[in-house]
């Protein structure tokens, strides 16, 4: 029996689809204000990169601090002309 080829249960893939959607309008507006409330609310301590400069995390080779007056992203493919938005699995 060959492993090779999985097919989706019929409907996942349009699940998986509108979850996507659902979770980039949810986000979209969401702001640092926001995040930090939410933290403090939840009573959840601020990540220990972030002192450090650390705003957004991606690959270990292509994140930098962010430097003082940058976007807070400019850390994410440092180096590299690449761009990316969303999460992967």
């Amino acid at each position: 029996m060959s492993h090779d080829t999985h097919v989706p249960p019929p409907g996942l893939l349009d699940e998986l689809a509108e979850a996507d959607a659902r979770f980039e309008r949810a986000t979209a507006s969401t702001t640092d204000d926001d995040v930090d409330g939410s933290l403090k609310d939840h009573g959840l301590p601020v990540h220990p990169l972030v002192p450090q400069g650390y705003l957004a995390i991606g690959c270990a080779s292509t994140t930098r601090p962010v430097a003082e007056g940058e976007d807070r992203r400019a850390c994410r493919w440092s180096g590299s002309d690449k761009t990316e938005r969303g999460l992967h699995a």
